[in-house]
């Protein structure tokens, strides 16, 4: 998930004259998710969007892409979001809007009780391109929690999840799926008479079997956004 540089928030609240307060109440956030932002205690929102346009500048000058805060520095065909900041499919962005969920609480809520809270994380649309072509609406992102898929994902890092693939035509892929009330990440291998086995990267961890019924597919892990 891009980044937001804390100090670029700042700068732009002194200039408007303006307040954390009143920055927050025009983007949708509260005061202290901006002065975590401007302290750099976190680097991500998912209101990446919002928070640009309430102050008057770019998703891309937020997040270091153009040190141009100006939201026509590059050019309005290119950018899209200045015309229509909701559109999350037009290929003329530098950045994809996808939703995020949270596999803790309920990855494919269609399936679960839990109720599941869903933000927008802004991705650079060139990165994305490298590991799909499905569109924004088609694709969803979370934090892994645990280590029993290490050393392939690590506990806290983001997977990308390409949720047009519903299908286990190929077996040992790693998916994001729901099983029983807790949603999981997995290497899934079908077996000829209908049973699945969830296997784990980490050694450590035993494999498991779910039967007909009992595993719900939320999408194929296409990505994962390594801790550096």
């Amino acid at each position: 998930m891009a980044e937001v540089i804390g100090c670029r928030v700042a700068k732009l609240i002194e200039q408007m004259r303006s307040n954390q307060s009143a920055i927050a109440r025009a983007s949708g956030m509260t005061q202290p998710s901006i002065a975590r932002l401007i302290s750099g205690e976190t680097r991500e929102t998912g209101k990446l969007i919002e928070l640009a346009r309430a102050l008057g500048t770019t998703p891309e000058y937020l997040i270091g892409e153009t040190d141009d805060p100006a939201p026509g520095a590059l050019g309005e065909q290119r950018l899209g979001w200045h015309a229509q900041a909701n559109d999350t499919g037009s290929d003329h962005s530098a950045i994809m809007m996808i939703r995020q969920i949270d596999l803790h609480y309920g990855a494919g809520a269609t399936y679960l009780d839990h109720h599941v809270e869903e933000n927008m994380g802004a991705f650079p649309r060139m990165w994305v391109r490298q590991f799909t072509d499905a569109p924004a609406e088609k694709l969803v992102w979370t934090r892994v929690k645990g280590d029993s898929m290490s050393p392939t994902i690590n506990d806290g890092e983001p997977i990308l999840i390409d949720q047009r693939q519903v299908s286990l035509d190929d077996g040992d892929l790693i998916w994001a799926f729901a099983y029983g009330e807790t949603g999981m990440v997995k290497r899934l291998r079908p077996h000829p008479d209908g049973r699945v086995e969830m296997m784990s990267d980490n050694q450590n961890v035993s494999s498991a079997i779910a039967v007909d019924g009992e595993l719900h597919l939320v999408g194929r892990v296409v990505a994962v956004l390594k801790k550096t």
